[in-house]
Formats: C-alpha cells, structure tokens, sequence
C-alpha cells in the first residue's frame, strides 16, 4: 500500500477514535439507565449482560449519545489501554436509528413466532461524518434473536492499512435482546424529546454547597 493511502487511512483512524472519546468535558451528563448490553461467552455458551454506561455530550454540532460497554472481547487498542468499548449516536440520526430498532422488534416477532434462525443485515446508520453504527439482526437459537450494533475500530482501520489481507480482527458486537433493543429506543426518543436536557445544563458541584 502506498505511503498516501497508508496515511490517508490513519487520518480517518484518528478521526474515529477521536469521534468516540468519552473524556469528560463541559456539558456532559451520565444517564440512570437499565440497559444492559450482552456479548457472547464462549464458558457459558450464552450471550451474558456486561456493564454498560450510557452519557449525553454536548458537541457544537450536535450532541452524541455515548455507551460505554465493559465488553471481555476488546478491540486491540482497547485491549492494550483497558478501556471501554464505545458506541456513539447522534442527535440528528435518532429517527434512522429507531426505525432500525422497530425493523429489529418486527423481525423478531416473525422469527420467535415461526422458529426461524437468520443472520440479516438491518441497515447502518452514521454516527458522525466518517463512522456507521451497523444494525444486523441475529438468531443465537430459535427462542433467542439480537440486534447487533457494530461500528469500525480505530485498531481496525489501523491494522487494514498496515496488512495485505485486509485485516484479521473484527469490530466488538453489542447484542441487545428484545427488552434492552426496547430500553434503547426509549432512551432515543427520550433524548429526542429533550428528556435529559436539565442534567446536560446542570453543574453538578453546585449541588454540595
């Protein structure tokens, strides 16, 4: 690959790494939320719930919904920094994203009721100017259906332009069983109607006076 391309493609790494920071900064607000994302555990041979964390950053731009999984399954930068894997969402694209979910909450009425197993993509969705959340439903077994969110790794993108076979490690997947693909579209709709508006604009320290 050429030094261009190479550089090119670091650039755009940087970008979403920088996209799905989670640092702390002025007007962001954590968000009481039960929502649990899964992820597979090969001991168990089940999904199992991981600590997940949910945030509202204020951007210039607009604002991005940020969750924070405790995912065993790193990518590799995570892996070597012990951070979270994030998945963020923006404030425009929130109707797109819930349209997702109910093509999602369809799909698995259909497959629990009739017994199917399927692995179908959804749709993505952008999360900013150069990264998706992909949308893609799954069949663990004919009881048990997930929507699964993918979005691209900066250790990926990294690794794509530094390898001949285009890289060999796959972006972490978020699974959500129906009740937490329901817990998500809540908390969409609940941001698009300005539901965590006052801790966005409330400074926490003023409440320990």
């Amino acid at each position: 690959m050429s030094p261009v391309k190479t550089l090119t493609r670091i650039a755009l790494a940087l970008a979403v790494s920088s996209s799905l920071s989670t640092a702390a900064i002025a007007g962001d607000a954590s968000i009481p939320s039960t929502l649990k994302v899964r992820e597979f555990n090969s001991i168990a041979s089940n999904y199992l719930e991981r600590p997940t964390f949910v945030k509202i950053i204020d951007k210039k731009k607009t604002d991005k919904m940020v969750i924070s999984v405790d995912l065993i399954r790193k990518s590799k930068a995570n892996r070597d920094s012990g951070a979270y894997e994030t998945l963020v969402f923006s404030e425009k694209r929130i109707d797109k994203y819930v349209a997702a979910i109910d093509k999602y909450l369809s799909w698995e009425e259909i497959a629990k009721r009739d017994g199917d197993i399927i692995k179908k993509k959804i749709t993505k969705v952008k999360a900013n100017s150069s990264s998706f959340v992909f949308f893609d439903f799954f069949s663990a077994n004919q009881s048990n259906h997930y929507l699964m969110l993918t979005r691209p790794t900066f250790a990926n993108v990294l690794t794509n332009a530094n390898s001949n076979n285009g890289g060999n490690e796959s972006p972490p997947d978020f699974a959500l069983n129906r009740e937490n693909a329901i817990v998500l579209k809540t908390l969409l709709t609940d941001w698009k109607n300005g539901a965590f508006e006052d801790r966005l604009n409330l400074d926490v320290e003023d409440k320990y006076k």
